[in-house]
């Protein structure tokens, strides 16, 4: 039956008052070892900066044109592919969704009409869009760097995300600023490098190579700062640091070798008890050291790669790891695995695990 609406879980930017920003969830990649092979751990951090989201009815004809452009954006056709945003944007009654206005911004930066991404993101900035390490982050914009419009609108940006944060804690005014100006600079110093790999497409460029080196650097200090503030002040909660500064405190836990991990690991298990570290974030956590001890993780959520190919690291139960995983809100692992390509059973699982982990 053909659809005649298409629902999303997003936002117009044609709203007349401000709106939180959603949800940004990005995907950290760090490389180790474990027994003798490349392991690539994969995990995801969601931060939150809105408590309002609302479901939005699209009409199914800017959906096809949405989907138009992303062929055309495939194929590296930038004028092709922001003529099929703008025109959803038109026939929407010039409604369109953040992410959209967003890869149209970046489309006409790569153009090169200036202009234009500025009417973009002014749209998105008027409803509190404030991922600017997104933007920091992204080669589309290296162009407009040193350009006095391009600067002046990231400070919107910027501006932002310290309201959204404001907006979103309630003893705001007791805050430990001069903390929080300290977790933001490191979680800058995280994110950025991780970020621009996404941007880097030769696995042995030069440019990769870079910021590997740049990340592992970042992220020795980042351990260092952490474990000096967590030293002198305990765990910082959120009414000293905001939710934000505690999902800072907590990346940089992530990343950090087996020693760190188990020094502090009490502080993050009393967080997740009061309920400042979500129990599904937790498990990324958890099934991380686990293997880091060297022994099965608990909830199937670190996967290993070898050559291309990608598959489950060791679980203590697989027959039961789905019903872990339920438990605690994580989908099953049939989904999850999805990302990599990876069928899920148990035979494979175990076949797998023969042929790539323990040869």
């Amino acid at each position: 039956m053909k659809m005649k609406t298409i629902q999303k879980n997003q936002k117009s930017v044609s709203m007349t008052h401000i709106q939180q920003v959603g949800m940004m969830m990005k995907q950290l990649n760090c490389i180790t070892k474990i027994k003798g092979c490349n392991i690539f751990f994969i995990f995801f951090l969601l931060i939150l900066s809105s408590s309002n989201s609302f479901s939005q009815v699209l009409p199914e004809r800017y959906q096809k044109l949405i989907d138009s452009a992303r062929i055309y954006r495939s194929t590296n056709k930038y004028k092709e592919a922001v003529t099929m945003l703008e025109r959803a944007f038109a026939e929407n009654g010039d409604k369109g969704l953040v992410q959209d206005r967003y890869e149209a911004g970046r489309l006409w930066a790569l153009i090169g009409n200036l202009d234009s991404v500025e009417n973009q993101f002014n749209k998105i900035v008027k409803v509190g869009y404030g991922s600017y390490i997104e933007i920091e982050a992204d080669s589309a914009f290296k162009k407009l760097e040193n350009i006095p419009r391009w600067k002046n609108l990231k400070s919107k940006i910027k501006a932002n995300y310290y309201f959204n944060d404001s907006i979103q804690s309630n003893n705001y005014e007791s805050l430990d600023k001069k903390l929080i100006h300290i977790l933001d600079t490191i979680y800058e110093n995280d994110q950025l490098p991780r970020m621009k790999l996404l941007n880097v497409k030769a696995d042995d460029s030069l440019e990769m190579k870079k910021l590997y080196g740049e990340m592992s650097k970042n992220d020795s200090e980042n351990q260092n700062r952490i474990s000096l503030l967590l030293d002198s002040y305990g765990w910082l909660g959120a009414e000293k640091v905001s939710q934000r500064g505690i999902n800072t405190v907590y990346l940089v836990l992530q990343h950090a070798p087996l020693d760190i991990k188990q020094k502090y690991i009490d502080m993050v298990e009393r967080a997740v008890s009061k309920g400042e570290i979500r129990a599904t974030d937790y498990a990324l956590f958890q099934d991380r050291y686990l293997l880091q001890r060297n022994d099965n993780q608990k909830y199937g959520t670190q996967v290993g790669k070898s050559g291309p190919a990608y598959y489950v690291l060791p679980i203590q139960e697989p027959a039961k790891v789905d019903e872990f995983r339920s438990k605690i809100g994580l989908p099953p692992m049939k989904e999850y695995l999805k990302r990599w390509k990876i069928i899920w059973s148990l035979e494979r699982y175990e076949k797998d695990l023969l042929k790539y982990h323990n040869k």
